[in-house]
C-alpha cells in the first residue's frame, strides 16, 4: 500500500519542524479536494444551462436581434408611404379577387358548341300522336289554344328537345269523356336521323318529358288539370 507523508504544522509558531502523518492515497485529503471541485463545476454547469434555457425560451439576444431585423424589413418604405407589409397584404388579397373575376369572365363568354346549330338543316319530320284526359274541365272557347300553347312551351323549353321541336296541335275535344287528342311535330337533320330517333327523340324520351310535366302540375291552381295516368303516346315518321 502506498503511503504519503503530510506535513502538519504544530501549534507552536516558533517551531520549524513539521510533523508528517502518513495517509493512504485518496484518503481524507483527497476527499476534501473532491468535495471542493463539484461545487465549482456545479456553478459553471448551472450558468451554462441557464444560458441555454434563456435562448430556448426565445428571450436571448439573438432572437431579439432577428425580430428587430424582421420588423425593420416589413416597415421599410418602398415608395412614398407604402411599406413592404402593405404590398404583401395587397398581393394576398389580389390573388383570390383575380381568380373570381377570371371565372366570371369565362362563364359570361363561354359558348357551348352544342348550342351552335343550323335549324335550316332540320328537314325530316317526326310525329308523336296520342291523347290525355282532363279533370274538372268545362269546354270554353279558346281552351284548345291554351292547351296547345302549354304543350309548345313545354317542349321548346326542354334542353334536349327544344331545338328539334316544331309545333303542337290539339284536335277537337270529345265532350263526353273529356279526352283530348294531340299531335307533336319535330324536325330532324338527315345526318343524325337514326341516332336521334333511337335516343334523343325516341318515344320514351318524349313521353317522359310530357309525363314529368303532368306530375308537377298543381291540381288546385291549374285550370286545365291533365290526369297523368291517362297519357297515351305513339310515334310515326
Amino acid at each position: 500500500m502506498n503511503m504519503e507523508m503530510l506535513a502538519i504544522k504544530t501549534s507552536d509558531p516558533s517551531s520549524n519542524n513539521d510533523v508528517r502523518v502518513p495517509t493512504e492515497t485518496g484518503g481524507v485529503a483527497g476527499e476534501d479536494a473532491e468535495l471542493l471541485s463539484p461545487q465549482t463545476n456545479g456553478g459553471n454547469i448551472g450558468e451554462v444551462n441557464s444560458g441555454q434555457d434563456h435562448q430556448r425560451n426565445g428571450r436571448g439576444p439573438l432572437f431579439t436581434l432577428e425580430n428587430n431585423c424582421l420588423y425593420k424589413e416589413l416597415n421599410h418604405n418602398v415608395f412614398w408611404k407604402v411599406r413592404v407589409w402593405m404590398i404583401i397584404v395587397f398581393i394576398i388579397v389580389l390573388i383570390p379577387v383575380m381568380v373570381v373575376i377570371s371565372l366570371a369572365i369565362c362563364a359570361a363568354t363561354y359558348v357551348d358548341k352544342d348550342d351552335i346549330y343550323d335549324s335550316s338543316l332540320f328537314t325530316v319530320p317526326q310525329y308523336f300522336n296520342g291523347s290525355f284526359q282532363i279533370s274538372n274541365f268545362s269546354f270554353k272557347e279558346g281552351a284548345d289554344e291554351d292547351l296547345q300553347l302549354k304543350l309548345a312551351d313545354l317542349y321548346r323549353s326542354s334542353p334536349a328537345l327544344g331545338r328539334y321541336f316544331s309545333e303542337a296541335k290539339i284536335y277537337p275535344f270529345r265532350n263526353v269523356s273529356n279526352v283530348v287528342d294531340y299531335q307533336l311535330t319535330f324536325v330532324l337533320p338527315e345526318d343524325q336521323l337514326e341516332e336521334l330517333r333511337n335516343f334523343t327523340l325516341s318515344k320514351e324520351m318524349v313521353h317522359n318529358v310530357f309525363r314529368q310535366f303532368l306530375y308537377e302540375q298543381d291540381q288546385n291552381s291549374a285550370s286545365t288539370y291533365i290526369i297523368p295516368v291517362s297519357l297515351i303516346m305513339s310515334s310515326r315518321h
